[in-house]
């Protein structure tokens, strides 16, 4: 069977080639698109984020290449796989028609939830070509090395193997929750120094292909004409209710994300394309501005099955590497000693097995219902797990932190873990010195840590943070960072203003 794998693989890698060229056109025309808008607006009097060092970031090369990452090693690495098993079964199983329909199926099912609302030929091009080249290659290699159903045995194992691939991976999407990737990250990236190397590479580059296909709700950063609201009545009133949600005034030239029109007693709503999204009158709008561009921002949203579909390839692509690690090995052993259907069954549940083992491993379950004595044995024994499996259990119950004593000693901790939940349980404290110590750990050197002391900072809702959050924000590097800061901001009832700086 190595010659299939072959095969596979040789498709595969150009599809995912494919994918990070047009995911880095993709990302760095929306990089450069944001920088042009925030050079605009700071220009105007505002404050932006991205800002600083981050913000000059923007116009990298090396923040769009690595960027593109993110979707090369998700949507790519899925549309590449379903191309290239397509191709390489047309041939296989002498059936060329059916299997090139359903790949055909498949791309333009793709397509569609796309492209329904609104054409996005960028991102149609990453469905399209990265698919289509390892279907061509596959289908072309199998013609050459001559890969036809010549032996029963053959049919049956490549049958087998698609059919457990399927079971394993519909049995991982029962049992998948969101906290899995939250343990992988503690246990696997922030442990070690090379997964600490890892995590930082992500936490730097995630955001410039997230802000690709995230939502207006989602954005932090949101923008409208100027010029189309010059003449309305009230004009002042709907730009002063614009920047209470975080649009900002902008040109038409930048292709803002909201414009206005007037029609009678009429105001309509248009997006970035002068597609005409709802329509209101000046009252309702300037009464209910935030569920109307709420329903704005979720009617002009056409890139919801791309997000989906990203979160979907992350699983798979998970199964995927158990599947070419543990199961397919394990089927090679058993099929040398012709056992072809106790193997495969054995290969699966050990998969299987395997998972399910590591997701226990993740679990920091340490019991219910347990004491403050208890918690503080836990809370400062040498085994850090044992510490993180503490905060975890504070930070699901909700307890006050401050009322365990000497849990300052927990702020020295070099482990990145241990602060980070330990920050978390800061979040719903009431003491004022446990607010001082998220001020103090807004110092704190690694990204992960200070995303988190901003999440309890907005957690706390303290509008005295709002200057200490101001004076330091714009000194972080990374974006990911400030943008947890600007959530910050937004939540502890900061105003956004033409003289903040």
């Amino acid at each position: 069977m190595r010659i299939y794998y072959q095969i596979l693989i040789k498709s595969i890698v150009p599809g995912i080639c494919t994918t990070q060229l047009i995911g880095f056109f993709m990302v760095y025309c929306s990089n450069t698109a944001l920088y042009k808008i925030l050079i605009n607006v700071h220009d105007s009097g505002y404050f932006v984020v991205p800002c600083g060092y981050a913000k000059d970031t923007l116009t990298f090369f090396s923040s769009a290449f690595f960027g593109a990452f993110f979707f090369t090693f998700t949507s790519g690495v899925t549309i590449s796989v379903v191309g290239a098993v397509c191709g390489f079964f047309a041939h296989f199983f002498l059936n060329q028609k059916r299997f090139f329909c359903l790949f055909i199926f498949f791309i333009f099912f793709c397509l569609y939830s796309i492209n329904k609302q609104e054409i996005a030929f960028i991102i149609s091009c990453l469905f399209i070509f990265p698919g289509a080249i390892s279907y061509y290659i596959a289908f072309n290699l199998s013609q050459r090395e001559k890969i036809y159903l010549k032996k029963n045995r053959e049919y049956r194992s490549v049958i087998y193997l698609f059919v457990t691939f399927v079971v394993i991976l519909f049995t991982i999407f029962i049992f998948f929750k969101n906290s899995f990737f939250i343990n992988f990250r503690d246990n696997f990236f922030l442990s070690n120094s090379v997964g600490q190397k890892i995590n930082t590479f992500y936490y730097k580059y995630t955001l410039y292909p997230a802000y690709v296909f995230k939502s207006l709700e989602q954005k932090q950063f949101r923008t409208f004409d100027i010029e189309s609201i010059r003449s309305f009545p009230d004009s002042y009133q709907i730009k002063k209710s614009l920047i209470s949600q975080y649009y900002f005034p902008v040109k038409k030239k930048l292709c803002p994300d909201l414009n206005f029109k007037m029609h009678g007693s009429s105001l309509m709503l248009f997006d970035r394309s002068d597609r005409l999204i709802t329509i209101t009158t000046l009252y309702d709008f300037l009464n209910s501005s935030y569920s109307i561009l709420k329903k704005f921002s979720k009617k002009t949203d056409n890139l919801k099955f791309f997000r989906q579909f990203t979160y979907f390839s992350l699983i798979v692509n998970l199964v995927i590497i158990l599947f070419l690690l543990i199961c397919l090995p394990l089927y090679c052993g058993f099929q040398y000693y012709k056992i072809d259907k106790i193997g495969l069954i054995a290969s699966g549940l050990v998969c299987l097995i395997l998972f399910f083992s590591l997701v226990l491993y993740f679990d920091d379950n340490i019991g219910n219902d347990l004491s403050n004595d208890k918690l503080c044995d836990l809370l400062f024994s040498e085994d850090v797990s044992l510490r993180v499996a503490a905060l975890k259990y504070i930070a699901k119950e909700k307890k006050e932190i401050a009322e365990f004593n000497s849990y300052e000693k927990l702020l020295a901790s070099p482990n990145i873990v241990q602060r980070y939940w330990f920050v978390y349980t800061l979040g719903f404290s009431k003491y004022e010195k446990t607010y001082q110590d998220l001020i103090r750990l807004l110092d704190d050197p690694h990204d992960n840590v200070l995303c988190m002391v901003f999440a309890s900072l907005k957690e706390r809702e303290q509008f005295l943070s709002v200057q200490s959050v101001l004076h330091k924000i714009c000194f972080y590097k990374s974006w990911y960072v400030q943008w947890y800061g600007y959530r910050t901001l937004k939540k502890t009832g900061w105003i956004q203003t033409k003289q903040t700086e």
